[in-house]
């Protein structure tokens, strides 16, 4: 068995998190050195990137800084390609950063991205895509074996370190949409489909979210900031943004009535603060003292605060109110498998099969922390990764964090470290987003589908 597969059965032991990072260094070098073997001759992207930078093999995890991809890669397509319709050039795109390639894929009919990601996924290339508030999305390759692996971290981790049991007990309530290609959307699914009463499903909305609508507005948004948008087109953002916070507005009153009239029995909340926010100021508009909820109900948060001004302690508010719940928080992003939990001392931990690797600001060099491990400390730097269980695409990202790691051996919570700790900073919100790469891969694709 090679060590990618060892690493990869370590998923469906007890708990996945017991198994100590630093023990399963060298497990982990060899499981990259197969793992790039295997994806350089089938990832076209990534055997430009070892070509060019002269690489054959890895030897050590700073030899594949230069492999990795930047968080930008997977939307490094043309965007007249999306706007203009070119179904069969975004394909072409797409086979460049996929292990399978969608070239052959019949896009007769296709109208808008949805219906192209619909007829991907019809075809067994089940792309994901991020949120698309920036106007342009990622579009991350994935199969049916991605799908699986993401699916048991859905229906084995929440509640981690006492994960509770998918036995379908629970009302559930997602502050989303029901349905879409967006990450967040498909593995709500997973985990309605595993703790969910059948007859007591919430969602902000029925409707599909639709990659076509979200980026649509997102670009409008740009041109209007911009000063280049005509009248109509404002006026245009402004009704059905009118309409839309209406619609939204009136189904939110509903779920927090619904929330509070079944905060005695067990339920899966899934939600950002500021919604929860505003669950606990409905709930003191209507004199419901704190801590009325069934200590069964597991509440799922995270997120920013979208704008909204919220008090510095708005998080031990809002947990005050909610009392002794369980809850859920992890670190990752749309581009992973799975994510990496927080434990009870507020520490997020790693799962075996991302390896993680702590970059300079640019993301060009690995920090070499081996001589500090032993001995602990905190050192802070980009947070870059290679997932090995990633089957349609190379796993090698360099991401848009910054992160500071507790490199102690073993956390407060008893679990083994190194640890990475909450105070995770976006470089977008902090400076410029710089990844040195970026433009090198950006050329690349470029150039090829020129």
């Amino acid at each position: 068995m090679g060590a990618r597969a060892e690493l990869l059965r370590l998923r469906d032991t007890a708990d996945p998190i017991a198994h100590s990072p630093v023990e399963l260094a060298g497990l982990r070098l060899q499981a990259v050195r197969e793992l790039f073997a295997e994806r350089r001759a089938q990832v076209s992207l990534l055997d430009r990137l070892a070509r060019e930078n002269g690489i054959s093999e890895i030897a050590s995890l700073a030899d594949a800084v230069p492999l990795l991809f930047s968080h930008t890669t997977y939307k490094s397509y043309p965007h007249a390609f999306l706007k203009n319709k070119q179904w069969g050039r975004l394909q072409q795109w797409l086979a460049m950063v996929s292990v399978h390639s969608p070239k052959d894929v019949n896009i007769d009919g296709v109208d808008d991205v949805d219906a192209w990601i619909e007829r991907l996924w019809q075809a067994g290339h089940l792309v994901a895509t991020t949120s698309a508030t920036s106007g342009k999305v990622s579009l991350l390759p994935r199969d049916a074996e991605d799908h699986e692996f993401s699916r048991a971290f859905a229906t084995r981790m929440p509640g981690w370190p006492k994960p509770i049991k998918p036995d379908n007990s629970r009302h559930y309530f997602s502050f989303g949409p029901k349905s879409g290609s967006y990450v967040a959307m498909f593995m709500g699914q997973f985990i309605a489909d595993a703790f969910a009463r059948p007859d007591s499903r919430h969602y902000l909305s029925n409707e599909r979210l639709r990659v076509a609508e979200v980026s649509r507005m997102a670009e409008l948004r740009t041109r209007i900031a911009e000063g280049i948008a005509a009248p109509s087109e404002i006026a245009t953002l402004e009704t059905r943004s009118a309409a839309q916070a209406a619609a939204t507005a009136a189904r939110l009153d509903e779920m927090l009535e619904t929330i509070l009239a079944v905060r005695h029995e067990p339920m899966y909340i899934v939600g950002l603060w500021g919604q929860l926010w505003s669950l606990m100021q409905r709930a003191r508009e209507k004199g419901i003292a704190p801590g009325q909820f069934n200590s069964e109900t597991l509440v799922s948060t995270g997120g920013g605060m979208k704008g909204a001004k919220l008090p510095a302690d708005y998080q031990e508010q809002i947990l005050d109110f909610l009392g002794p719940v369980r809850t859920m928080q992890a670190y990752g992003m749309s581009e992973l498998s799975w994510f990496q939990p927080r434990c009870p001392a507020n520490r997020y931990h790693q799962v075996p099969w991302i390896v993680p690797m702590l970059l300079n600001e640019d993301g060009s060099k690995l920090i070499d922390v081996r001589a500090d491990s032993a001995k602990g400390g905190i050192v802070k730097g980009r947070f870059g990764c290679i997932d090995v269980s990633l089957s349609a695409r190379w796993g090698g990202l360099i991401s848009g964090d910054q992160v500071e790691i507790d490199l102690s051996p073993q956390c407060a919570c008893g679990y083994p470290g190194p640890t990475i700790l909450p105070t995770i900073t976006r470089y977008s919100d902090i400076g410029d987003d710089r990844i040195s790469c970026a433009g090198t891969i950006d050329a690349y694709v470029s150039g090829a589908l020129n």
